[in-house]
């Protein structure tokens, strides 16, 4: 048991931190190109690489399939969206923080749609979230941007993702990666054309934007990987708290790959984010079998 734990943990390790990368990545490329290539490139690459393991598998695509497959997609799709307008838009850190309090939506939406009533207590951790959140929203949005209602934005898209998955137990996760991917693709493609200014940008593309592009693209590959393993192996609740290592790891790669540096409200934020969502996870306040369902597929 003590040994399939530990492989758990070390599935989950490795996969924070490929999603560190990739949110490292993200905030690096948008220095180079429009936010929307990188959305783009991320679906776009994440078909390419989930048609190739399904054909190999031999997975079939349902189409039109389930509904509750379409509102996993769409909901996927719009956190894609959220998720890298977040990354691209503030600290990777501040980024991280706000797209990994899914836990704490899967908790608040289990209320209205699966009628499990969280108590008392949990609200008051998600008054100290809010709490966390507005910290780290506050200079952001003198400065007029959204980055962060877009990283909130994408955690309860997430939300959505989980519960839809918990209805999809049928469906093989390799189709409803595929699904998801497909759709993805083509609203990031659509939102991609219809800006003129990131369609210019894209033909002049040097290599090394590329290559880095592709490079976020895998990093994101081998972290559903580590995900999924992560959840096959060892206890949601605890394996899922292990996962949140990629807030310090991402604001940790920042500082030293990117130089950037955060002052202590930002930290103090990213703590009063972290610590109520970890306190969920603990108490397992959110369904066991949603929280699993995270491991099969995630933004």
């Amino acid at each position: 048991m003590r040994a399939a734990m530990g492989r758990a943990y070390g599935w989950m390790l490795l996969g924070a931190a490929a999603f560190a990368v990739m949110a490292t990545l993200s905030r690096a490329a948008a220095d180079r190109c429009d936010w929307r290539i990188v959305t783009l490139a991320r679906a776009g690459f994440m078909l390419v690489f989930a048609l190739a393991i399904g054909r190999a598998r031999r997975v079939p695509v349902p189409f039109p399939g389930p509904r509750a497959l379409w509102v996993r997609s769409l909901a996927g799709s719009c956190a894609i969206f959220c998720t890298f307008y977040a990354y691209t838009h503030l600290p990777v850190g501040d980024a991280s923080a706000l797209v990994n309090m899914v836990p704490v939506w899967v908790t608040l939406l289990s209320w209205p749609l699966l009628g499990r009533r969280p108590p008392l207590s949990v609200f008051a951790a998600v008054a100290v979230c809010v709490g966390g959140v507005v910290l780290l929203a506050e200079p952001h949005f003198r400065a007029g941007g959204f980055g962060v209602a877009a990283g909130a934005a994408s955690s309860l898209f997430t939300a959505v993702v989980m519960l839809s998955l918990h209805r999809l137990k049928d469906v093989d996760p390799g189709s409803v990666v595929t699904h998801f991917s497909a759709v993805a693709t083509a609203a990031t493609g659509a939102v991609f054309l219809a800006s003129p200014e990131a369609v210019r940008e894209s033909a002049a593309l040097a290599p090394p934007t590329w290559a880095m592009l592709l490079s976020l693209a895998l990093a994101g590959t081998v972290g559903q990987v580590g995900l999924t393993r992560a959840f096959a192996k060892g206890e949601p609740s605890r394996v899922a708290l292990v996962g949140m290592s990629q807030i310090p790891l991402a604001t940790l790669l920042e500082i030293v790959f990117l130089g950037r540096s955060y002052t202590a409200r930002s930290l103090l934020g990213m703590a009063l984010v972290a610590a109520p969502t970890a306190w969920i996870l603990l108490r397992r306040a959110a369904p066991a079998a949603i929280v699993e369902e995270q491991g099969r597929d995630s933004t």
